[in-house]
């Protein structure tokens, strides 16, 4: 897949999880996780765009304006338009000083952006 190229905007199932090529090594553990954990969100997440930068994804069945942003060492959930700090809902950073205490980045990035992205979408999205 080329730099900036947009993906098909089709809800996420673990079938095409699995098809996506991503280059870079926290977007291929990003999918990985997510096909193993698609089924445990109670809000189904859908991406709308993945560069070599970041991945952009949104919510089904939820407004529009809110939509994610997972980069290599942070996770951004805000509403789109609106003033950067009150529209930000959700912000994680991967501590880079606590490293140490992981056994390799995967259970890192799981750690400190997956795993709070999964608690957020059902215990604050969900329950809106």
């Amino acid at each position: 897949m080329s730099k900036g190229q947009k993906l098909n905007t089709r809800p996420i199932k673990a079938s095409h999880i699995s098809k996506i090529k991503a280059r870079p090594r926290y977007q291929r553990s990003f999918f990985s996780w997510l096909a193993q954990n698609h089924e445990k969100f109670l809000v189904e997440l859908q991406i709308e765009e993945r560069t070599d930068k970041g991945i952009r994804f949104s919510f089904i069945g939820c407004d529009p304006a809110i939509v994610g942003h997972l980069f290599k060492d942070a996770l951004y959930i805000f509403i789109n338009g609106a003033d950067p700090v009150d529209g930000c809902l959700i912000a994680a950073d991967c501590d880079w000083q606590s490293r140490a205490s992981f056994p390799d980045r995967e259970t890192h990035w799981t750690h400190n952006l997956y795993e709070t992205l999964l608690y957020w979408v059902n215990h604050e999205l969900a329950t809106c």
